[in-house]
């Protein structure tokens, strides 16, 4: 119906009589409208273990494309997966650099209409790397993902990535950062301490100047201290937002990557929001729209102890532009009540909204819900989301419309 949140389940944890896709078995999900929508998938995957969290999620997206660009992998207490779905059938060639300076080239050739995928680890020119950096091109469309399950003890976390197909027109890549978040005493173990990975997959060397915008409105720009970062050919630099000088960042920042080389040499952008694989993003993907559209919100307390959070649902805004961006956030529940609050976001800004909080949610879970933010000028915007019940965090781009 219009206007109204929505969904289903593929799968139930404990429950596979419920599942309307067969255990074990890979698969794609293509949703269909004559009107656009949002849509959004998140996933619970233990592995089958007590001691992993296996949360994920990632908006879809009617976004399709011939060139991707991914970094940050790796076959060393990980698997790594690279899911594609082609809507016809054509070759994938996929160039591999590794740390070594070495290029693996491989290729994959799925029937058209289909989800097919790799593991990294079953190249074996691949064995024991990390850092990987994949370069891949299709002649025709497709759709690709990447997921990820770390098995470091330190770690045992999974994330969900949609890979952005590369975009000659856009040599600016924005990553807003849920960075400095302080934990919950006996709930939260960690603070997000959030990072970029900047990948350089030509074969000469660029540099990128990398700036920070913070939510008090102050930038490194401003401060003339931005931080030029080379990166050498078939690599990628590692930078956070405490490498910028006079940097100012305490609840969420956006790390800007300008391309100084000029022309239309491809490169890509993957944020890190956590010490480990459980919240990692492609921010390639995530471009200024005047309507960002996230199908998909959950919060829920504790019922037990009131107002103790088990979950986080936030927005991470930047305006890019050079006025203000004026509009409203609206929030729709599952009864098809709207919330709806006026966003006003100042120039070269990153905002943060916590829905549960700001638009006075209801205190006692679980509640679902979609968030549409609509703005008169275009805007980068992201969702942070954690869940201390079921297990994750994970960052998540908005749909593509």
């Amino acid at each position: 119906a219009p206007h109204r949140r929505d969904g289903f389940s593929t799968s139930l944890r404990g429950d596979p009589n419920a599942s309307i896709v067969r255990p074990n078995i890979g698969y794609a999900i293509e949703v269909r409208s004559r009107v656009p929508i949002g849509a959004s998938l998140s996933r619970y995957d233990t592995l089958g273990r007590t001691d992993f969290e296996g949360g994920g999620g990632e908006s879809f997206s009617g976004e399709l494309g011939s060139r991707f660009i991914e970094s940050g992998l790796s076959t060393i207490d990980r698997l790594d997966y690279i899911l594609f779905f082609q809507p016809t059938p054509s070759v994938i060639t996929m160039r591999f650099m590794l740390e070594s300076g070495q290029v693996v080239y491989h290729t994959h050739q799925p029937a058209g209409l289909s989800r097919s995928g790799i593991l990294l680890r079953d190249i074996p020119a691949l064995a024991n790397q990390r850092n990987i950096i994949v370069d891949m091109f299709v002649f025709g469309p497709m759709s690709v993902w990447v997921s990820s399950y770390d098995l470091a003890p330190a770690s045992r976390g999974s994330s969900l990535t949609r890979v952005a197909p590369w975009n000659a027109e856009s040599p600016v890549i924005a990553a807003p950062l849920a960075t400095q978040i302080p934990p919950v005493p006996g709930l939260v173990d960690e603070v997000v301490s959030g990072q970029i990975i900047i990948a350089n997959p030509s074969d000469l060397p660029r540099t990128f100047r990398v700036s920070v915008s913070s939510s008090t409105g102050q930038t490194s720009a401003q401060a003339g201290s931005d931080q030029l970062v080379a990166v050498p050919a078939r690599s990628s630099r590692t930078v956070a937002p405490s490498d910028v000088p006079d940097a100012i960042y305490q609840s969420g920042v956006t790390m800007i990557v300008r391309d100084e080389n000029g022309g239309t040499a491809p490169f890509a952008v993957r944020a890190l929001h956590s010490p480990t694989t459980r919240d990692q993003t492609s921010a390639s993907r995530v471009r200024p729209q005047y309507q960002n559209v996230f199908a998909d919100g959950f919060i829920r307390n504790d019922a037990i102890t009131p107002g103790v959070d088990k979950s986080e649902h936030t927005l991470l805004l930047y305006n890019p532009s050079d006025t203000e961006a004026n509009g409203t956030i609206t929030v729709i529940l599952l009864n098809g009540t709207r919330l709806v609050k006026p966003l006003n976001l100042q120039s070269k800004i990153t905002g943060r909204i916590d829905l549960g909080r700001v638009l006075g949610m209801p205190t006692i879970g679980p509640v679902w819900f979609s968030t549409i933010v609509q703005t008169d000028i275009p805007i980068v915007a992201s969702v942070f989301h954690r869940d201390d019940l079921a297990g994750g965090i994970w960052i998540s781009g908005p749909t593509v419309l």
